[in-house]
């Protein structure tokens, strides 16, 4: 019997096998993370609010009550009143 070796079935043939690529776990593996506690959320975020309160009376500082008490009598006796322009740029504020 004659064995032809080039047709054998042990033969090796390149399979259609491509490289796999990583997968999406693999890559999340990879990220790094952190959680912040909720203390130190509720820290930064009572510092965000003193902060935003200490800029608004700095620029817009409040009423003193002499002032208020001034502008109080003049509604009442109706000498009070306001240009149409500055209303206007109040509204539109």
């Amino acid at each position: 019997m004659k064995v032809d070796f080039t047709r054998s079935p042990v033969t090796y043939q390149k399979q259609n096998v491509q490289p796999q690529k990583p997968t999406q776990k693999k890559a999340e593996a990879k990220t790094d993370t952190f959680e912040l506690s909720r203390n130190y959320t509720d820290m930064l975020s009572s510092r965000a609010e003193w902060s935003v309160s200490s800029i608004k009376s700095e620029i817009h500082p409040p009423a003193s009550s002499a002032r208020l008490e001034n502008l109080r009598t003049m509604v009442t006796d109706g000498t009070y009143s306001i240009s149409t322009e500055n209303l206007v740029n109040a509204i539109l504020k």
